[in-house]
């Protein structure tokens, strides 16, 4: 994905999600639906999102869907 896809409010959720988790926190689902106050589908998209970026990473051992910061 070409970063000039990502629209404004995009890169302000992941800004506010960086924020809040940053490097080292490992974050799910809730929690970005917690940060950003939106619901489930598209936290889940967001986090699709960054995941295909290479902005975050999988954690294996910490649950189902949960993803840390690498950048």
């Amino acid at each position: 994905m070409d970063t000039k896809e990502i629209s404004f409010k995009m890169k302000s959720n992941i800004t506010k999600l960086y924020e809040a988790f940053g490097m080292e926190k490992i974050f799910g689902r809730s929690d970005v639906i917690e940060v950003l106050g939106i619901t489930e589908r598209p936290a889940s998209t967001l986090l699709g999102k960054m995941y295909s970026l290479g902005l975050t990473e999988t954690i294996t051992g910490a649950g189902k869907g949960k993803y840390r910061f690498i950048v």
